[in-house]
């Protein structure tokens, strides 16, 4: 779908898709085609569409926050949109942005802003600068070996002893059910409720997961891509790395990103 580096891959409503690399890319239904230069592209600032189907980027770049939303054409800070965060000088920023409830924009030691239509609520931040990940309803962080869920109360810690200590990228089907990938040494992890288990990984370097359930599970990797059955994990054909994102809109559109650009996968 594209040849060029990118970090980044978001989907929107209605069949749209933002990348992000070296520049910003735009998919409104007839294929990807280039924004302006983005305000940011460090690995650490990531794409997502809000709630106006528009793209926006958050994240850190240089020490500092960025929040900028795709507006008439040009990329603007969108301040407005998270409060005192948004006031200069921006501390750095992470969370999760997105047409599903809630969205999380935190930063570190300060507070976390906790978007929903209901109303925003504020809370204390889980401790770093954590990843954090929207998996249906529910938000997850993870920074090295901590993973933590948020529910009503906060940022509420897994107590179980970790299998892992450089933490990728993570997904949770459910809380009994959280896929983990750690890049080195080229592993997954999966909570069962109980306990982290480790596993070699079918394909070198684990960066990313996504799944639609519990026997369809997809992974990203450097060596390729993967996918879970429930059973057993297979290697993608077709698909070189490295890879960095994977996404999707439901068990028959998958989406990939890496440095060897922008992959859509058909399953059937």
């Amino acid at each position: 779908m594209l040849d060029a580096p990118v970090h980044s891959l978001a989907l929107g409503q209605k069949s749209r898709v933002a990348a992000l690399g070296a520049d910003a890319w735009l998919d409104v239904g007839k294929g990807l085609h280039q924004l302006p230069k983005p305000p940011a592209n460090d690995p650490s600032v990531t794409v997502y569409f809000g709630r106006d189907d528009q793209p926006r980027l958050m994240g850190t770049s240089q020490g500092r926050g960025v929040y900028a939303r795709f507006r008439k054409g040009g990329w603007e800070r969108g301040a407005s949109e998270i409060g005192k965060l948004g006031s200069l000088p921006m501390a750095p920023l992470f969370g999760v942005l997105g047409y599903d409830d809630p969205e999380v924009v935190c930063a570190p030691d300060r507070t976390c802003i906790i978007k929903r239509r209901t109303g925003w609520t504020m809370i204390a931040p889980p401790p770093g600068q954590p990843r954090v990940e929207l998996c249906g309803k529910v938000a997850w962080a993870w920074d090295r070996a901590a993973v933590h869920r948020l529910d009503d109360a906060g940022w509420r810690a897994l107590d179980t002893k970790p299998t892992f200590s450089r933490a990728e990228h993570l997904w949770a089907v459910s809380e009994t059910d959280i896929w983990l990938a750690e890049r080195e040494p080229s592993r997954l992890h999966h909570f069962d409720g109980n306990a982290w288990k480790a596993q070699p990984s079918v394909v070198q370097g684990p960066r990313a997961v996504w799944a639609t359930g519990a026997t369809d599970v997809w992974l990203a990797a450097d060596g390729g891509a993967a996918h879970f059955d429930g059973a057993s994990w297979r290697r993608v054909e077709g698909l070189s790395g490295p890879l960095s994102a994977v996404t999707g809109r439901g068990p028959r559109e998958i989406w990939f990103a890496g440095q060897s650009g922008v992959w859509r996968a058909t399953h059937q």
